[in-house]
C-alpha cells in the first residue's frame, strides 16, 4: 500500500511513470545540484583531491538512501544534499576554514539526528501548513529558475537550443522520448559543436577519501551549524513531507529525519 510503511523489505513495481519520475530527479541532480556543488568547491578553494573526496562522500549516500527509503518505507523519497545549504556554505568562503566548516556540519548532523529521535521534526512538519511549504519550495527553486533564464538569454547557442528542444519534444506527439532527455542531448551536441567544453587536460582517478580535521568554534556553530539545521528542519524536510502528504503518502518523518542527520554525519566525517 502506498499509504502505509511496510514492516518488511519489498521490491516496488517500476512502471513507465516511475521510471520517468526517477529519470527527472536524476537529471535534476546532475544539472541542478552538481553544478552548484562544483561552484561551491571553487569558492572554497578546494584542491582537486579534496573536491573529489567531498563529491564522493556526498553522492554515494544519496544513491544508497535512494534504494533504502523506497524499499524499506515504500515512499518515493531520498536523502540528498540541500541545494540552499550548499549555496549557503559557498557564501561562507573566506570567513571560516574548511576544518571549521566540517566541524559545524558535524554539529548540524548530530542536532538533526537528535531532533528526529525526539520527535521534534514530526512536530515541525505538522505545524507548517502546506501552502507555506509550496511557497518555500518555490522560493528555493526561484534562484535556479532565474539563473537558467539568464543563461538562456546570455548564451543562446547552448541553453537556448536545449530549452527549445525541450518544448518541441514536449509539444510533439511524434517524439516518444522524455523531453528532458531531448534537451540534454541537444545541449550536449551543441556544446561539442561550439567547442564549449574547452581543450584543457582531462584526467580520471579514484576519489581520495581521508579523515579530515575538525575545529569546533562557537562562531562557526552559530554562523554555520544553526542555519544548516534550520534549512534542513525548517525548509527541506517540511517541503518533502508536505509533498508526500499531498500525493497520498504518510511520510515517516522521524525515520527520514534521522536518516538525514546520520547522512550529514557520514558526509562530515568523510570530509564533505
Amino acid at each position: 500500500s502506498r499509504f502505509n510503511a511496510k514492516d518488511r523489505w519489498t521490491a516496488p513495481v517500476i512502471g513507465g511513470g516511475a521510471a520517468t519520475a526517477g529519470l527527472s530527479v536524476f537529471l535534476f541532480y546532475i544539472f541542478g545540484g552538481l553544478p552548484i556543488q562544483a561552484t561551491t568547491f571553487t569558492r572554497l578553494g578546494l584542491e582537486p583531491s579534496e573536491a573529489s573526496g567531498w563529491m564522493f562522500i556526498t553522492w554515494l549516500p544519496t544513491g544508497v538512501m535512494s534504494l533504502i527509503v523506497p524499499l524499506r518505507y515504500r515512499q518515493p523519497a531520498s536523502v540528498n544534499l540541500t541545494v540552499p545549504g550548499m549555496v549557503f556554505l559557498g557564501t561562507m568562503a573566506g570567513d571560516f576554514t574548511l576544518s571549521q566548516m566540517l566541524g559545524a556540519s558535524l554539529v548540524a548532523g548530530v542536532a538533526i539526528t537528535l531532533m528526529g529521535l525526539l520527535g521534534i521534526t514530526d512536530r515541525i512538519a505538522r505545524w507548517v501548513p502546506f501552502p507555506l511549504v509550496l511557497g518555500m519550495l518555490s522560493g528555493s527553486l526561484f534562484a535556479l529558475i532565474t539563473a537558467s533564464v539568464e543563461a538562456t538569454f546570455s548564451d543562446l547557442a547552448v541553453p537556448g537550443i536545449a530549452v527549445a528542444a525541450y518544448f518541441v519534444a514536449r509539444s510533439s506527439s511524434a517524439i516518444k522520448v522524455h523531453p528532458l532527455i531531448v534537451a540534454v542531448l541537444a545541449g550536449t551536441v551543441t556544446t561539442f559543436a561550439t567547442g564549449g567544453l574547452g581543450g584543457g587536460p582531462v584526467s580520471m582517478a579514484l576519489p581520495q577519501v581521508s579523515a579530515p580535521s575538525f575545529e569546533f568554534t562557537p562562531a562557526a556553530t552559530i554562523a554555520i551549524a544553526l542555519p544548516l539545521v534550520l534549512l534542513t528542519a525548517g525548509l527541506g524536510n517540511p517541503q518533502a513531507f508536505g509533498l508526500l502528504r499531498a500525493n497520498g503518502y504518510r511520510p515517516m518523518t522521524g525515520q527520514l529525519a534521522i536518516l538525514a542527520g546520520l547522512t550529514s554525519i557520514v558526509n562530515a566525517l568523510g570530509g564533505g
